[in-house]
């Protein structure tokens, strides 16, 4: 972040909070900022290249959609690694699949560590019982979760990040991630939406041709997607390592039952936690409470949590840091039937 200047993490914080669902927002970003349109697309088109801007474009929410997604923990000697992974990553449904080690050194049985999604609840255990047949093995930790705290991938591009907990505290998802139900517009605005937009002066034209509406009639339709939860947010996603945020580590937290909600809504206060959610937990596998960390360093993601620990009194927890990135793409939304 250090080759960022203060008016391009201006641009980078705008483009990820509060990009604007004009016909022409790149004139719109570029008036706030007090450049001109072209010298915007030029250093949007540049950090695309570059990689700090993975995408630029709706996120939406796979439930609300009607997906159902699980993230998965697997057992894996170190000499089934490389065999394991290629099952696993050969399916479609994987997104993300990461090997993963503890920070305190803590011997970690479930090194390896994947997202599955699909289509219905069937498919996802379908394709689970296949990895389980293809692989041989068994001692994999399906882990639901019931509850969302948290979801916020967006960082903060300051020469300071500010205080430690969000200001006002905790505060709820809008909605329970609950399916909504989808016409056949908004499924070719989903699919049409599978691509990114592009750094051009009317970005949005191409994908309202591609609807067959009008730019002002997509933007109205992507304004209702998002007030129902549908689209979560629009604008940029970064990669974090990219924007100073060099460090990131999955907390796991055994938490008792009846404190889960209370240390759950502490825990998502605090800035550095892009995701909190309470997942299921086995009896080889305490841990309920899972917060995904961003930081600059492993130093400082140890002190974020020891912050979290002393603000909740949980003290059975541990950082898993990611050793190695196997798989890490979209889920590409199809429409569960041909629709008009």
């Amino acid at each position: 972040m250090s080759d960022l200047t203060r008016q391009e993490r201006e641009i980078l914080n705008i483009l990820q909070k509060e990009f604007p669902l004009v016909e022409r927002p790149f004139a719109q970003v570029a008036e706030r900022v007090g450049i001109s349109e072209a010298d915007l697309l030029a250093k949007i088109a540049r950090w695309r290249e570059s990689g700090l801007l993975r995408r630029l474009g709706p996120v939406f929410d796979s439930k609300r959609i009607g997906y159902k997604s699980l993230l998965v923990a697997v057992a894996v000697p170190e000499e089934e690694l490389a065999e394991t992974t290629a099952v696993i990553n050969a399916y479609p449904g994987v997104t993300h699949n990461y090997l993963r080690e503890t920070l305190d050194g803590w011997p970690l049985r479930y090194n390896l560590w994947f997202t599955m999604t699909g289509a219905t609840s069937s498919e996802v255990e379908e394709n689970l019982n296949g990895i389980k047949e293809k692989t041989g093995n068994s001692d994999l930790l399906p882990l639901p979760a019931h509850r969302l705290y948290k979801i916020k991938v967006q960082f903060f591009l300051g020469a300071e990040r500010g205080a430690l907990r969000e200001e006002g505290g905790y505060r709820p998802p809008k909605r329970e991630a609950r399916p909504v139900e989808l016409s056949p517009a908004d499924w070719r605005l989903i699919e049409a939406f599978q691509n990114e937009l592009e750094p051009v002066p009317e970005p949005f034209a191409p994908v309202a041709a591609s609807c067959d509406l009008s730019p002002a009639e997509l933007l109205e339709q992507i304004k209702t997607l998002l007030a129902k939860g549908v689209i979560r947010r629009f604008g940029a996603t970064l990669k974090h390592y990219a924007v100073g945020y060099g460090s990131n580590a999955m907390g796991v937290w055994a938490v008792p039952a009846e404190r889960e909600e209370e240390v759950g809504k502490i825990m998502a206060s605090f800035k550095a936690v892009s995701h909190c959610y309470a997942r299921t937990t086995y009896p080889q596998w305490p841990y309920n409470l899972y917060t995904m960390l961003h930081a600059g360093s492993m130093e400082e993601l140890k002190e974020i949590a020891a912050e979290i620990s002393q603000a909740t009194g949980i003290t059975d927890y541990h950082l898993l840091h990611t050793v190695k990135e196997f798989k890490k793409i979209r889920m590409v939304y199809r429409a569960p039937r041909r629709m008009p």
